[in-house]
């Protein structure tokens, strides 16, 4: 109940209240509602006559919880100013926001002085943060969601770092020679490239034009001719060309272009240069065998077929010159006709002593096998 004194007191104090935009009321020390304001009264549905004059808890049963009585007894002692936290005692007064969710509300209580003055009131202010509260929601999500993304993108970040280390790894210890090519200029290259261009230093041909790693200027605007031609037909070119050392030895080398961009082939390419040197001078060692056994194949046979009638050749000759006087007309030319045959038969002991292929002139174009450097004896 309300006396007329009390609500007379009430009513000249506090008829202000309300005009603000927040929602307040005031409660004396038996839990019983003095004062309803109307912004109150729209946010929890129950219009001033219908709480006036009665007990909160008839409507909020919060109010009777141990730690809000403790709370509100000083209050009402008139010692402090006391403040229920939005994030436990939001529904202390339940408020619609919506169909969706009730109202987030910061709720102050502070002591005034009761009509006679001998004890107090507490004067409730009520804050609407709903909005703060679903904005401060919604910036925790995306702050939770930027962490979430930076710490996804650190991982990603590590993982790459630790892949292009094992890549760069994997690149430098190639045996074959990798370049890195830009605008015709080469901005890394791997321990092989150095061996393989004799480069003491990475410094010493990083940043040098690519012209200078060609034997000429020709092979250099050869191999710019055939992959600018080729470029976008194909994903790996593959030319050989002659390169130069650093201390001027010429070679020939393998060389694959991969580039980034084949409509523009000279912006950025991946270059693989292998030495052929060992592998044309196996495949010449290679020749010069199968001619070598060519030739010995040849001479064997033609030695095994001359050496019959030569033996028979020679054996008549001598059983002629026996039955001759020295000073026979015939016995001279008999041993000319034995000394040939001798000669014959040197010739084809040079033939079964081949051991390398060389040849000579004989007439015109034409070219023989040079039998002068075979070891064996005069001819």
């Amino acid at each position: 109940m309300i006396s007329e004194q009390e609500k007379s007191f009430v009513a000249q104090r506090y008829s202000m209240m309300n005009d603000v935009p927040s929602g307040m009321f005031v409660m004396r020390d038996d839990f019983t509602v003095l004062a309803w304001n109307a912004c109150i009264a729209r946010w929890t549905g129950i219009d001033k006559d219908s709480i006036s004059g009665k007990n909160i808890t008839l409507f909020f049963p919060r109010f009777r919880e141990e730690k809000i009585l403790s709370k509100l007894e000083r209050v009402f002692k008139g010692k402090e100013h006391v403040l229920f936290s939005p994030e436990r005692y939001s529904d202390l007064i339940a408020c619609i926001h919506s169909k969706e969710r009730f109202r987030t509300l910061k709720i102050h209580a502070n002591s005034v002085a009761s009509c006679d003055g001998s004890s107090f009131y507490a004067l409730f202010t009520i804050e609407d943060i709903t909005a703060l509260s679903i904005r401060m929601s919604d910036f925790q999500t995306i702050r939770d969601k930027a962490l979430e993304e930076i710490s996804i993108r650190s991982s990603v970040e590590e993982e790459l770092k630790q892949k292009n280390l094992i890549l760069q790894g994997i690149l430098s210890a190639s045996p074959i020679a990798i370049i890195l090519v830009e605008k015709r200029v080469v901005v890394w290259g791997n321990e092989a490239a150095r061996k393989l261009f004799a480069y003491d230093h990475e410094e010493d041909y990083i940043g040098k034009d690519t012209r200078s790693f060609y034997a000429s200027g020709g092979w250099y605007q050869a191999i710019a001719e055939t992959i600018v031609r080729t470029a976008s037909e194909k994903n790996l070119i593959e030319v050989d060309a002659e390169f130069i050392k650093k201390n001027g030895e010429i070679f020939t080398g393998h060389m694959m272009v991969s580039c980034i961009d084949p409509g523009h082939p000279f912006d950025k390419s991946i270059v693989t240069i292998s030495d052929l040197s060992t592998r044309i001078q196996a495949e010449h060692d290679r020749v010069y065998k199968e001619k070598i056994l060519s030739v010995l194949e040849m001479a064997g046979a033609v030695c095994h077929e001359l050496n019959q009638p030569l033996m028979a050749i020679s054996g008549y000759s001598e059983l002629l010159m026996l039955g001759l006087e020295p000073s026979h007309p015939h016995y001279e030319k008999l041993n000319k006709i034995h000394q040939q045959i001798k000669r014959t038969g040197a010739i084809t002991k040079k033939l079964m002593s081949i051991t390398k292929y060389e040849t000579r002139k004989y007439t015109g174009q034409e070219m023989i096998f040079d039998l002068k450097t075979l070891k064996a004896p005069d001819i």
